[in-house]
């Protein structure tokens, strides 16, 4: 058995329907040695803390 979830809901559950439509494994993305964007990614998840420790100042 996996861990599926439900897109219409959003909760996590075991069964393959929930809601009259069928659930889809909940997994989490692969990781790429060569992703292409993680600097950006990288990049603004910095100046988001940044921004909320400004706001906490």
């Amino acid at each position: 058995m996996k861990i599926k979830k439900c897109l219409v809901c959003q909760n996590y559950t075991l069964k393959d329907m929930c809601d009259g439509q069928k659930t889809v494994r909940a997994t989490a993305p692969r990781f790429k040695p060569d992703d292409k964007y993680a600097h950006y990614r990288r990049l603004a998840k910095n100046v988001e803390s940044n921004v909320s420790q400004k706001k906490q100042d």
